[in-house]
């Protein structure tokens, strides 16, 4: 084997052998290059780098669109100043984001808000939009949640 197939192959198992630690709640991806990019988007969340962050969101969007990836993109969307860009893909995850729940990574919340471990896609989608658009948004029927 040539010593650029061995990187690359070592590359795709760390990746394989990460994801279920630091993409739990979402969706399987459909290649492995997007399960890479799920990853490499985390990480520059962490740092702030948002521009990096959306860069590998809107690859791993295209590769496997799903709710946790549109809402990572909304996220990105608005931290990068592309609020119209974030409003329709926020819509669509409280519209869709049913009961779906996933673990925080950073604490989006002011510093007066406890530091939360889980949310809800929908519920924070709701949220989001409520303080982007500075109205009251009606929050849609999801599953018994309210």
């Amino acid at each position: 084997m040539k010593p650029l197939n061995s990187i690359c192959l070592a590359i795709a198992s760390a990746a394989i052998i990460a994801t279920p630690v630091l993409a739990a709640d979402q969706q399987e991806p459909a290649t492995v290059s997007a399960e890479v990019a799920q990853i490499r988007s985390e990480q520059a969340s962490v740092r702030g780098d948002w521009p990096e962050a959306t860069r590998l969101d809107e690859q791993s969007y295209r590769e496997s669109p799903s709710i946790s990836n549109e809402f990572n993109l909304a996220t990105d969307y608005t931290r990068t100043g592309q609020p119209a860009l974030a409003i329709p893909l926020y819509q669509d995850v409280a519209e869709h984001g049913g009961d779906r729940t996933a673990g925080a990574v950073y604490n989006d919340r002011t510093q007066a808000s406890p530091p939360r471990e889980r949310f809800n896609y929908a519920e924070e989608a709701v949220r989001r939009l409520d303080a982007m658009t500075d109205r009251q948004v009606v929050q849609a029927r999801y599953y018994g949640v309210h």
